[in-house]
């Protein structure tokens, strides 16, 4: 009887350690969904910034808080995904850079630039965010 007990004691701890660490596991993909998430939104939120209305620092502000949720999401990927990381980390420097400069000198041209790294940003983001939230 003993025997029995200790083997079944041990399937039980073996089982509750299984179902733990799964729950660890889901936790942590939530959060990279959830962060994710929060990327996609905060460059849906530079598409969606009124330059006539907010003026060119909304989309300064807009623009930071991208590389703000995507350094969060970093944070949370494993180290396969940080190609995918760098490359948006690229385009959103890219997308800054343009606002900067339209900023300083907001001819059309320049504004048409900043439409153009956004789209970047927006794809790079996008394709990233397909590759890390498959499991969500």
């Amino acid at each position: 009887m003993t025997g029995i007990s200790t083997r079944f004691a041990s399937m039980a701890l073996a089982a509750g350690i299984a179902v733990g660490l799964a729950g660890c596991a889901e936790s942590a993909q939530s959060k990279t969904c959830d962060q994710a998430d929060k990327v996609r939104s905060s460059i849906e939120n530079v598409r969606n910034v009124n330059l006539s209305e907010n003026g060119m620092v909304a989309l300064q502000s807009a623009v930071a808080q991208v590389g703000t949720e995507l350094n969060l999401l970093r944070t949370t990927l494993a180290a396969d995904a940080q190609v995918q990381v760098a490359a948006v980390q690229t385009a959103v420097g890219q997308l800054r850079t343009t606002v900067t400069t339209a900023v300083a000198d907001p001819t059309q041209a320049n504004l048409n630039q900043v439409g153009v790294a956004r789209n970047a940003a927006r794809s790079s983001i996008h394709d990233l965010a397909t590759a890390v939230t498959s499991g969500c």
